[in-house]
């Protein structure tokens, strides 16, 4: 039974390299916000970084920015590999 949790993170977080290699992984560099201004952002209070594990286990983050009137939008899902294969 999958036990999905969401955490929102902040640079410090122990899964933090983890979500950098996938982003870095899954988008070519011309594509990509740099990983260090989506942490930046995150900290300010403007988006949030979701990781989301199973059973303690990494399984993808989200990347959502914040609007007005306590609303958002996710701009980025990432699922990990071994979600994608199982």
């Amino acid at each position: 039974m999958m036990t999905l949790q969401a955490i929102i993170a902040d640079k410090n977080h122990k899964l933090i390299p983890t979500v950098k290699e996938l982003y870095t992984s899954s988008f070519p560099v011309k594509e990509r916000i740099p990983f260090n201004l989506l942490i930046k952002l995150s900290e300010s209070g403007k988006s949030d970084l979701l990781l989301f594990t199973d059973n303690h286990t990494f399984v993808g983050f989200a990347y959502r920015e914040l609007l007005k009137f306590t609303m958002g939008r996710t701009l980025f899902w990432f699922i990990g590999p071994k979600i994608i294969d199982d």
